[in-house]
């Protein structure tokens, strides 16, 4: 009998949000719902959105993997992370948390968060990476891609990578269509 591991979905967002905030509690839905489609998450292992997707995921009786640096030794990763690989830095992190995963959803974060979707939407644009959904959540994103089209030199069909949606109920829904072709 073959076994087969579940899809990996990358889950990209703030480190500071905490119990209580709406944040937190759409990174929680995300990685319940993810886990319930049957997938894996992957997050950065730590706090905040990276809690709540894999707290979220093991909730539901997901697999969680978290990618954590030693530079932030002796931080543990989240309680909630099943498997913990620490890598050395930012870079080796951002490699891991993209090649590794079948698909990707960014919820709303800062700096961190930017960099992690600005790569990914590089990859795919450059065909770097074979075509995979990239998922941002939430209204939040219209206006961030609304000054990209009025500010930057980005060519339509580059935006055709991304999905904006508005919860993360359908972020799950657009990725079991996209991963099911």
């Amino acid at each position: 009998m073959t076994t087969h591991s579940p899809k990996v979905v990358t889950v990209f967002g703030t480190a500071q949000t905490q119990p209580g905030d709406a944040d937190y509690a759409e990174a929680l839905l995300m990685g319940r719902l993810l886990a319930e489609a049957g997938y894996a998450v992957t997050t950065g292992g730590y706090y905040g959105a990276m809690e709540a997707i894999s707290r979220g995921a093991k909730e539901a009786g997901g697999f969680t993997r978290g990618i954590t640096m030693t530079i932030f030794d002796p931080r543990p990763a989240n309680q909630w992370v099943d498997d913990e690989e620490k890598v050395l830095d930012f870079f080796i992190r951002l490699e891991k948390l993209i090649y590794t995963a079948d698909a990707y959803v960014v919820l709303r974060g800062g700096i961190g968060t930017l960099t992690e979707l600005g790569l990914t939407w590089s990859l795919l644009q450059t065909n770097s990476i074979a075509r995979k959904p990239l998922v941002l959540v939430g209204d939040h994103w219209a206006g961030l891609f609304t000054a990209f089209r009025d500010h930057c030199i980005i060519r339509p069909r580059d935006y055709e990578l991304i999905t904006l949606v508005r919860t993360p109920a359908e972020a799950a829904a657009h990725i079991q269509k996209a991963l099911a072709r």
